[in-house]
C-alpha cells in the first residue's frame, strides 16, 4: 500500500542514539538509528520511506517536477549572481559547460525518476567508447554529476524537491605535478614567438589563469603604481583585484611597449592567438611534451600545459617565504581547497629540507 506521510528525527531521553519517527498506514513508528550523528538518522527514515514505495516529504506538486525545470533554475541562478560559468553560444542561448550532457540523458525526466542507479547508468553511458570517440576521464563526469547535485540542491532549496539521491562520484587521477624551473621557463620563453612572450611572463610571475588575462585591457595597467587591477565579473566582489608587477623588469617593459603601440585604453594587453599550438610545438621541442597516437586514428599531446604556470608561480612564491594568503591573493585563489593541489613540493626541496635537519642535528656532509 503506497502511504504518504512526513517523518522527524529526535533524541530519546536517557537514550544516546537519534530515533526516526515516521507513519506507516496510520499508525507511528519510532525506531532507533544506532547511531550518535543526526544525519545517519535523517538518512534512515529516506531509507524507511524509499522501502515503503515513497519519498520522504514528497508530496504531489514535487512529483511532477521535470528536469527542464530545475535546469532553468540553475541557468537563472548563474544569471542573477553574475558568474562567469555561464556561456552564450552563437544562436543567443545560455549554457553551461557539460550541460550538454545532462541535457541529452535526463531530458523529459521527472526529478523524482532520477536515482542513484540512473545516475549510475549515466556514467556508463558517458564512458562508453564509440567507434570514433574516445572515453572521457572520471574528473569530467564529476564535474557533469556535481553540476546535476548543484541543480537539485537549488531545487530542495526552493522546496520543489525534498530528497537528493547518493551520487556515486567517480575516482580520480591525483592534482597534476608539472611545474618548470627558471631556467627551464627561460628556454620555453625564447622558443615561442616573441608576441607571446608577455603573456608566458605574466602567467609565470603572478599565477594568475589565462582566461583573465586574456581580457586584461590597457586601462587596467598602472606602469607608475606597478600594479594591474582586475575587476571581478562577480557582483558581490565590489573591491577590485591587485596584481603586483614589482621586479618584473622584462614583464613592464613589455607591457610599456604594448601600451605605447596600443590606439585605445580598451585594447586588449596581451596576445594570445594560437598560444596553446606554439607552446605545445615549444614543449615538444624542448622535451617537454610528446605526441601519441589514439585507437582511433588521432593523436593526442601529453606534456606540460599552458595551466602548469600557474602552479609553478604558486610553488616560487611559497619557495620564496610569501604567506600563504598572499600567495593566494596574488594568484587569484579564493578557496583554500583549491590552492592546496598547486602547492607542488619540487624533489630539490625534499633535499634541501632533509639538509637543514642534518644541519640542525650537528651532522656534517663527510658523514654522508
Amino acid at each position: 500500500m503506497r502511504t504518504r506521510g512526513t517523518g522527524c528525527v529526535r533524541r530519546v531521553k536517557g537514550s544516546k542514539f537519534w530515533h526516526i519517527y515516521y507513519y506507516c498506514n496510520g499508525r507511528q513508528i519510532r525506531e532507533s538509528s544506532k547511531s550518535e550523528s543526526k544525519l545517519v538518522a535523517e538518512r534512515l527514515l529516506q531509507r524507511r520511506y524509499v522501502e515503503m514505495g515513497m519519498r520522504f516529504g514528497t508530496t504531489r506538486a514535487s512529483e511532477n517536477v521535470k528536469y527542464e525545470e530545475i535546469r532553468q533554475s540553475l541557468l537563472d541562478d548563474y544569471r542573477l549572481s553574475g558568474t562567469g560559468s555561464l556561456i552564450t553560444l552563437a544562436d543567443g542561448m545560455e549554457t553551461v559547460s557539460g550541460l550538454s550532457h545532462l541535457d541529452d540523458f535526463f531530458a523529459g525526466r521527472r526529478v523524482e525518476s532520477i536515482t542513484t542507479d540512473e545516475l549510475r547508468a549515466f556514467i556508463r553511458k558517458r564512458k562508453e567508447r564509440g567507434r570514433y570517440t574516445y572515453p572521457v576521464r572520471n574528473s569530467t563526469i564529476n564535474r557533469n554529476l556535481a553540476l546535476l547535485r548543484h541543480m537539485m540542491n537549488l531545487a530542495r532549496r526552493d522546496g520543489k524537491i525534498q530528497f537528493i539521491p547518493h551520487f556515486p562520484m567517480l575516482e580520480e587521477k591525483p592534482p597534476r605535478k608539472g611545474f618548470l624551473e627558471r631556467e627551464e621557463f627561460e628556454k620555453l620563453k625564447n622558443e615561442l614567438p616573441e608576441r607571446l612572450r608577455p603573456i608566458v611572463m605574466y602567467l609565470y610571475s603572478t599565477g594568475r589563469p589565462l582566461g583573465e588575462a586574456r581580457g586584461i585591457c590597457r586601462h587596467q595597467i598602472d606602469l607608475d603604481a606597478l600594479e594591474i587591477r582586475i575587476e571581478s565579473e562577480r557582483k558581490s566582489e565590489y573591491q577590485p583585484s591587485i596584481v603586483p608587477l614589482d621586479g618584473l623588469v622584462e614583464l613592464v617593459a613589455e607591457l610599456k611597449r604594448e601600451q605605447d603601440a596600443s590606439e585605445s585604453k580598451f585594447d586588449a594587453v596581451f596576445c594570445v592567438k594560437n598560444l596553446r599550438k606554439a607552446w605545445r610545438r615549444a614543449c615538444i621541442r624542448l622535451g617537454l611534451g610528446r605526441v601519441e597516437p589514439l585507437p582511433d586514428g588521432r593523436e593526442i599531446y601529453r606534456g606540460l600545459l599552458v595551466q602548469d604556470l600557474r602552479r609553478s608561480a604558486v610553488r616560487n612564491m611559497i619557495d620564496a617565504g610569501v604567506a600563504e594568503k598572499v600567495a593566494m591573493e596574488i594568484s587569484g585563489y579564493k578557496r583554500r581547497e583549491v590552492f592546496d593541489p598547486y602547492k607542488v613540493v619540487s624533489t630539490k626541496q625534499l633535499h634541501e629540507a632533509m639538509q637543514k635537519v642534518r644541519e640542525r642535528a650537528g651532522l656534517t656532509s663527510k658523514e654522508n
